[in-house]
């Protein structure tokens, strides 16, 4: 079903909830430009008297203690009734720096304004860039430290998997009063929850703040649709403020962030007369003929005209894309100073700085700035900028978006930035971040903009800082991927839960107003047929079709992205990093991605088959998954490069000389090692010393007769490994808890059980059970123990003849227990596997470590009589019985 299809049968819906809607207001002397109905273009201006602004005792003693100043603004004084004395859900557009941040704080007042409160409901600040969000956390927990509010900001990249990750952030939900975080990394955390934790991480939200809400029209816009839409089908209320530049179309997002019981959400929309300093923006367009990077060097001999034509000798602040581009601007202007009819005052520099391009540029007043730079040197850059002793400042976007930086005049020299080896439109929000540092009340009683871009993007600028643009969802290239996500965590258990999901959706809203653009199915995919390779990457992608390490070959050129990705997969997955040239980084980075979305899709289908019990599907897919998250492939060399110390070449020889398994490589001698590889002691030894540290699994396999036609099998699982003597890992591999999959089936193809547990890889002890009905005679039992990556531990166990005489323990009445051994050669058996990662490990003092785990633990089985009753259907044919499992 498309996008377009689902959205028609919710067009009712929206209507009825926009038609309820409040009047929106403008305050402003002058017509607002085409705003949609539900905002009147005429609303009587608010004078300027200091009589209606709003005293900060209006807020409680506590909170009103954390400002410095008397008065709200005009701004904040117009909007305060609304903010703190309703719960509506405001839509807010006004000019930068025009106090847009002290709304939301009022709102955060309004929440835990009183003591009760501050146990329950929280407040989540969510904005487009991580630095916002830690500049807001930072202030915050400073601002309300004294009120006992706790302000948290969420980061990724610490966890080792989703759930563990998503289990971090329901704890920083319950030990916060106040969240900041990113909209990508809310929907990263919503994607690895299951459905436990994904109550608590949303049902503790009761207010929403949106920050810079105008990027839901860029092409991040679709993470901020999805954290809107997850939050209100899963909270019954929660109140929403979100603040915006001015945009063409606020009615829309006013719309689309409705109260259910009340209609859209008041709009509030304020003018330029708003801004404490008056800023003049001015977009220019100049020709690009040849590469974007040349158009970039023809820039920089026009920024001398222009500071002299809009400067006013006062501060500048220069954005480039590169740090390079910055470092050469900053070059080329300070060479050229003297064209400049306002020079910068000479700096004297008490010490040298760490780069030598800066001690020759500062003297002049003329300096850089980006990440590349040591600490100290972009510290004393920052401090001489602030202070006026550097007037000219070249910059990345570290100043854009992260220190507060202001300047009397902002350059964004060129409106592309340089990412995954391409220049790239920087998105809208961006650019609003660049020109709002422009204009300060310590500069002067105005400010200037300049946008320097390509003669075809002048109207898109000019209408981006008029408040003209149009935003239009951006959610379609996620729209499928989320909606199978929400199938599998049973989110969506109808079409009528996609529906209503896709109904609260900015998409839904825009669809109904100008459905042309979203029809497309190729807008819809998000890729084309000719936007999928850059200029230049099918070549290479060609060339590496062509090599020993893909294996699937295409047998026509590359032609779509799903051949691009086929080639890169297989690549990625023998290990291999791409022959140097220009187009590597980018493919590198497509080829990283391409593995970790074949991981969740391997997972899907795993699942699939899961449920279709088909047992080779499941054992070639839970095979998959492990190739996939060790990213290689293991028939081939790339497995023994799960070891440390082991690179391509080292496993090349191995591998040529019969090592191919990581079982085979312990059983070599470490003396055997040195010299297949031409090592010196102890280097093997070392090796098998990594090799021994890996989780490894033992297993045991015990039965119950129950009768003549059912049996009962209880699956011992025992994880151990052995630390290393030779220190960490370098490779991260091994973590100090494993995931391992357990499939438990039978010769002829029946499926006992599928499960996925999270074992300590120390030492920790599992135990599960399965049942089966009417075994066929010689039918043996086959259990897959394997790790996330590393390979698989494989046993087979024949199931013996039932004997009537001695089904049950006549001293107790309870059925006789017996302990199966594993077949010799599990290879002979059914749907088997290549990898024999189990055949080398040693288990030898695992049994006593078995049995002191098993001395301190109650016994995990389920209780006989239950057993009886799961199997007491004598129609069951070769049928499986799947009772809960459980862990000591």
């Amino acid at each position: 079903m498309s996008p377009i299809s689902a959205l028609t049968a919710t067009t009712s819906v929206t209507t009825a909830v926009a038609a309820t809607g409040t009047a929106g207001r403008y305050f402003g002397p002058k017509q607002l430009r085409a705003h949609p109905p539900s905002i009147p273009n005429q609303i009587p201006r608010i004078s300027n008297n200091d009589a209606q602004l709003v005293p900060i005792s209006a807020l409680p003693p506590e909170f009103a203690a954390a400002y410095s100043f008397s008065h709200f603004n005009r701004l904040q004084s117009t909007c305060f009734a609304d903010l703190y004395d309703s719960d509506v859900n405001l839509v807010i557009s006004a000019p930068t720096a025009s106090g847009k941040t002290v709304l939301m704080e009022i709102a955060i007042c309004r929440l835990f304004r009183d003591a009760t409160s501050r146990g329950g409901k929280k407040a989540l600040y969510l904005a487009p860039l991580k630095s916002l969000c830690a500049e807001k956390a930072a202030e915050w927990t400073s601002r309300y430290a004294h009120c006992k509010l706790r302000c948290t900001e969420i980061v990724g990249g610490d966890a080792s998997s989703a759930l563990e990750e998503t289990r971090s952030a329901s704890q920083v939900f319950s030990q916060s009063q106040i969240v900041c975080t990113t909209p990508e990394k809310f929907v990263a955390l919503a994607g690895g929850a299951t459905l436990p934790y994904m109550a608590t991480l949303l049902g503790s939200i009761g207010l929403l703040l949106i920050d810079e809400c105008h990027m839901v029209g860029t092409n991040r816009g679709a993470s901020l649709e999805l954290v809107v839409s997850l939050i209100r089908a899963n909270v019954s209320r929660v109140r929403i403020i979100a603040v915006s530049a001015t945009v063409g179309n606020i009615g829309d997002i006013a719309e689309w962030l409705a109260d259910c019981s009340s209609g859209a959400a008041k709009t509030l929309v304020f003018g330029e007369e708003y801004r404490p300093v008056p800023l003049t923006k001015v977009v220019l367009g100049y020709d690009c003929t040849g590469p974007y990077y040349q158009f970039q060097r023809n820039l920089d001999f026009k920024l001398s005209g222009i500071i002299n034509t809009h400067g006013a000798g006062r501060s500048v602040l220069i954005f480039c894309p590169t740090r390079g581009a910055a470092q050469e601007c900053a070059r080329l202007l300070a060479q050229k100073i003297g064209q400049l009819t306002r020079q910068p005052m000479p700096v004297h520099l008490t010490s040298a700085f760490t780069n030598h391009l800066l001690n020759k540029c500062v003297p002049l007043g003329v300096a850089y700035h980006h990440a590349g730079l040591a600490a100290n040197d972009r510290t004393r850059i920052e401090q001489l900028f602030i202070n006026g002793a550097v007037q000219i400042l070249c910059s990345t976007s570290t100043l854009g978006i992260g220190v507060n930086m202001p300047a009397y005049m902002v350059i964004v020299k060129g409106t592309k930035g340089y990412a995954d080896n391409n220049y790239k439109e920087y998105a809208q929000s961006e650019v609003l971040q660049f020109i709002g540092r422009a204009g300060r009340p310590q500069f002067g009683p105005s400010g200037k903009a300049i946008i320097l871009t390509e003669k075809t993007m002048v109207k898109s600028y000019q209408n981006l800082v008029s408040g003209g643009e149009i935003l239009e969802s951006s959610l379609g290239p996620e729209l499928v991927r989320w909606i199978l996500g929400g199938v599998y965590r049973q989110e969506f258990t109808s079409t009528g839960d996609v529906t209503k999901w896709m109904s609260r959706s900015f998409l839904a809203v825009r669809a109904k107003k100008n459905p042309l653009k979203y029809i497309s199915s190729n807008d819809m995919q998000g890729v084309s047929s000719g936007d999928y390779c850059e200029l230049g990457q099918k070549g290479v992608l060609n060339e590496l079709n062509k090599g020993q390490w893909v294996r699937f070959k295409l047998k026509d050129r590359v032609q779509t992205i799903g051949d691009k990705a086929l080639v890169l997969l297989q690549y990625g997955l023998n290990c291999r990093s791409l022959p140097a040239s220009n187009h590597a980084p980018g493919l590198s980075h497509d080829m990283g991605r391409i593995v970790q979305i074949a991981q969740g899709l391997a997972m899907c289908v795993r699942e699939c088959y899961v449920e279709r019990g088909d047992v080779a599907g499941v054992s070639n897919s839970v095979t998959l998954c492990r190739e996939l998250v060790a990213k290689c492939a293991e028939d081939s060399s790339a497995l023994l490069q799960q070891i440390d110390g082991v690179g391509p070449r080292y496993a090349e020889l191995l591998w040529g000389q019969g090592i191919k398994s990581i079982s085979l490589l312990c059983d070599t001698g470490a003396r055997e090692i040195e010299r297949m590889l031409n090592r010196k002691p102890p280097f093997g030894t070392k090796v098998l010393a990594w090799a021994a540290a890996l989780p490894r699994c033992s297993v045991d396999l015990t039965m119950y007769w129950l009768d003549a036609c059912k049996i009962v099998f209880t699956i011992d699982l025992m994880c151990a490994s052995k630390p290393s003597a030779h220190g960490e890992d370098k490779r991260g591999s091994v973590s100090s808890t494993t995931q391992f999959t357990l499939v438990v089936y039978t010769s002829d193809g029946v499926l006992l059980k599928f499960e996925t547990i999270d074992l300590a890889s120390s030492a920790s002890f599992y135990q599960t059970q399965a049942g089966l009905c009417n075994p066929a005679p010689g039918t043996s039992v086959l259990v897959e123990v394997s790790p996330q990556k590393y390979g698989n531990n494989k046993l087979e166990f024949l199931i013996p003849r039932y004997d009537e005489h001695i089904p049950f323990d006549e001293s107790n009445g309870e059925p006789t227990e017996g302990a199966l051994e594993p077949l010799a050669d599990p290879e002979q058996s059914y749907c088997s596997q290549d990898d024999h990662y189990s055949d080398y490990f040693d288990f030898g003092d695992c049994d006593s470590l078995l049995e002191e785990l098993l001395a301190n633990a109650e016994t995990t089985a389920p209780p006989i009589p239950a057993l009886v009753q799961d199997l007491a259907n004598p129609h069951l044919t070769a049928a499986t019985i799947d009772l809960t499992s459980s862990s000591p």
